[in-house]
């Protein structure tokens, strides 16, 4: 196929995706749960995971918060993709759509984001793509955020848990330009 033939099935694709936020309907939510909790789909019709993703996030679905977190390693594919061009900066939730319907969804979806974090490995793209969802939540409210991921750390079970919280504390700390002095 020619470069101008996968360009032009890119954008239908990418203009279908865009007609998919326009159409999410709330009667709908327990088709699009279906949806999230279909293995089968990732292979065969990713298109209709990525519209069910992108409705639940708009829907602020907490019934799919669990779904999502299975879906963090699940990959949106742009039309650049293998071309060696990239148009523009993506930030990693971006690529991975049920970080971004988690941050939609917001601080009902902290709890289960904040168990990846303190059980996943830091450096894995489950725990980066979870650590994206806490900065998109609080992207406007670093501060927050901060001394949330310091009660995190408070209530750590364990030795790991701590480690894991440290180190995106200090990441988070550093990246928004907040200090990480103990409180007095």
């Amino acid at each position: 196929m020619s470069l101008a033939g996968i360009l032009a099935i890119t954008i239908v694709l990418t203009s279908g995706s865009q007609q998919f936020e326009e159409s999410c309907r709330p009667e709908l939510e327990d088709q699009y749960l279906t949806d999230l909790r279909d293995d089968e789909l990732r292979l065969t019709d990713a298109e209709t995971l990525l519209h069910s993703i992108e409705c639940v996030g708009q829907l602020k679905s907490i019934a799919a918060v669990n779904p999502l977190v299975e879906l963090l390693e699940f990959r949106r594919a742009f039309w650049w993709d293998g071309t060696g061009a990239v148009p523009r900066l993506i930030v990693l939730i971006e690529r991975y759509p049920a970080g971004r319907a988690l941050a939609a969804i917001g601080e009902a979806s902290l709890a289960s984001v904040l168990k990846v974090i303190s059980e996943e490995d830091p450096d894995s793209l489950r725990a980066r793509v979870a650590s994206g969802v806490i900065d998109r939540i609080f992207l406007r409210d670093p501060p927050n955020g901060l001394a949330l991921l310091r009660r995190s750390l408070i209530v750590a079970k364990t030795e790991d848990e701590r480690m894991r919280f440290q180190r995106k504390i200090i990441h988070y700390a550093r990246v928004n330009g907040l200090s990480i002095k103990p409180e007095n």
